[in-house]
């Protein structure tokens, strides 16, 4: 299972909400997607390896921070901990880049776990992982170059 907070404050201004639903969620997931966006709005002045040392403490096995177009970043319940610099064309618009990240990486962790993200990642070799980052950061940049939530199709990623 996976987990982006995608934090709304005009659906739910009460951060502390946000908070507990997180909390209550992340024992649970398997793979959990933030960006640096959401983090400072539910956990300001906390570090996003702070962070993610709780979630991992609380039974995640990964966690990925996105960050527009700073580096990506991803700890591991096993000790890893990666990096990716998205490459990104010119920006149209940014809705639903984080939604082609995620998409983009449970297809790979999908892929690698013969349909099963979870064993995915159980089985994912390190180079395999920095893979996924880079196939799930190219995904969100072609969405990027586009306007509105409009997702990459498999055939622009080379899945056809």
């Amino acid at each position: 299972m996976s987990l982006d907070p995608n934090v709304r404050t005009n659906v739910e201004p009460d951060l502390d909400v946000w908070r507990a639903r997180v909390a209550a969620m992340t024992p649970h997931v398997d793979l959990i997607k933030a960006s640096a966006e959401d983090l400072a709005l539910i956990y300001p002045d906390r570090a996003h390896e702070a962070i993610a040392a709780d979630w991992l403490s609380a039974g995640a096995s990964v966690v990925v921070v996105t960050d527009g177009e700073a580096d990506v970043r991803a700890w591991t319940s096993g000790g890893r901990t990666h990096r990716v610099t998205p490459r990104i064309g010119a920006i149209v618009d940014t809705v639903g880049a984080g939604d082609s990240f995620q998409a983009a990486m449970i297809h790979q962790l999908c892929a690698l776990g013969g349909g099963d993200p979870g064993r995915g990642l159980s089985v994912m070799a390190p180079e395999q992982f920095d893979a996924a980052l880079k196939f799930a950061v190219r995904a969100a940049g072609i969405t990027c170059t586009r306007r509105g939530a409009d997702l990459p199709r498999a055939a622009e990623l080379g899945l056809s």
